[in-house]
């Protein structure tokens, strides 16, 4: 059986590397996908406004299936650091249903998915991760804290993680101890020194650091409202869309993987929750809760632990087998669905570059949030202009002397719903301007 569950496994990773070469994207559909997609042709970390200048590790690895030839080269990064990892937290998951259950979460569940076949850093980043920890749950310090590292240098937030982890990760003996920190620190310091290096230099980097830091703790996160609801609550959309919470079997699914996870051993329940705590505080406090992928790496290391309270579950081998199957079709299928979505409906930039190509490039104007930059990006000769409210809109128009004939608002502008309703479709709502009807 276990030989079976090794084979299940090994064909769910590989079948995660497939699915996203095949599904990558080759084009920015958000904001930030364009600076990853920019620094594959040059190396200037200063495009990553309003990012933390990092990333060195997952920009140098996608370069590589990028110099191949590759069209999404960080497809390819996700899926074969996948592959890599994935013996290691088949082995900590405890092998056999838990390891399989791991497994899937790693390759197929709904965001590790979706991510995956984006240009983005967090695919890649969570897999170096979960394998970090999956060797210091074994334990293997040293090889773990070069993979917490790794992480970090991948994305740097991700750093929160072994710093919490890493002191319970030293031996005893002090030069045993340092030579861990120190496996952990190289790869962190190597990716400072690139990024200094893709700044211009060390003033520049230290200046676009401060300016990230500041933006999370007052301009997007921290003090930042959402929707005037509490931060906390506000943490549950994302933490659902993570784990495929869409459909029936979603709740259960959900519900008995968080009773699996208190199944798992002491002293790996308290090396993952005191890893992971930092990171949490982090995110619901001080990150942009309006994008799901922050939680990602939670969901990964969680399904470690569910992995290993599966096996542990004093129920007869075909029970724990069924329940693997509910909570692997709870996932795979919020994974299948979102792919059926995409499909027939596109991404949400996809449509709007389309409808905006149709229309008179020199009559007609957009004013959006963050979609402005893809949008850009995309059709250099669309009018597509970057707004925060209808005050601003406002402003803007104004002050140009010949504005359009034909201005529309996206639904990403706030206050932009008491405009008249132009068009509404799946992912995508327009406005028309009218300063009668603006409430200014």
């Amino acid at each position: 059986m276990r030989s079976a569950a090794a084979w299940l496994a090994a064909a769910l990773v590989l079948g995660g590397l497939a699915w996203r070469v095949l599904l990558g994207e080759c084009s920015p559909g958000t904001f930030d996908e364009v600076s990853f997609l920019r620094a594959l042709g040059q190396y200037d970390l200063l495009a990553f406004e309003p990012h933390f200048p990092g990333y060195a590790l997952s920009v140098l690895l996608a370069r590589i299936p990028y110099a191949l030839g590759s069209s999404a080269p960080y497809a390819w990064v996700a899926g074969v650091l996948g592959v890599l990892v994935a013996p290691w937290v088949y082995a900590a998951a405890g092998r056999g249903a838990g390891g399989v259950l791991a497994c899937a979460a790693l390759a197929g569940s709904p965001l590790a998915a979706s991510l995956g076949a984006r240009p983005l850093a967090d695919a890649g980043a969570s897999a170096l991760l979960v394998g970090g920890v999956a060797l210091a749950l074994r334990p293997r310090p040293r090889l773990a804290a070069l993979l917490l590292g790794a992480a970090a240098a991948a994305k740097p937030d991700y750093a929160l993680f072994g710093s919490a982890l890493i002191p319970l990760l030293g031996p005893r003996p002090w030069r045993q101890a340092a030579a861990t920190l120190g496996c952990w620190v190289a790869p962190l310091a190597l990716a400072v020194w690139a990024a200094a290096l893709g700044c211009g230099g060390w003033a520049p980097f230290v200046d676009e650091a401060t300016r990230f830091v500041h933006g999370h703790l007052f301009e997007w996160g921290g003090t930042a409202a959402v929707d005037g609801r509490p931060r906390l609550l506000r943490f549950a959309r994302p933490l659902g869309e993570a784990l495929g919470a869409q459909g029936w079997v979603a709740f259960p699914a959900v519900l008995a993987a968080l009773a699996l996870m208190t199944r798992a051993p002491r002293e790996a329940r308290r090396a993952v929750v005191w890893a992971a705590l930092p990171y949490v505080l982090y995110t619901v406090f001080a990150q942009n809760l309006e994008h799901p992928r922050h939680v990602l790496p939670l969901v990964l290391i969680g399904a470690l632990l569910a992995g290993q309270g599966l096996n542990r579950l004093r129920a007869p081998l075909p029970l724990r087998w069924a329940l693997l199957a509910v909570l692997a079709f709870g996932a795979l299928s919020g994974t299948w669905r979102q792919a059926a979505q995409r499909e027939a409906r596109g991404r949400p930039t996809d449509a709007l570059l389309a409808l905006l190509e149709g229309c008179d490039p020199l009559g007609t104007r957009l004013y959006t949030g963050q979609q402005a930059r893809p949008l850009r990006e995309r059709g250099p000769a669309l009018d597509v202009r970057a707004a925060r409210d209808l005050a601003d809109v406002a402003r803007l128009v104004a002050a140009d002397p010949a504005p359009p004939g034909v201005i529309l608002v996206g639904s990403q502008v706030a206050g932009a719903q008491r405009l008249p309703l132009v068009l509404r479709v799946e992912g995508l709502t327009l406005y028309r301007w009218d300063p009668s009807r603006a409430g200014l």
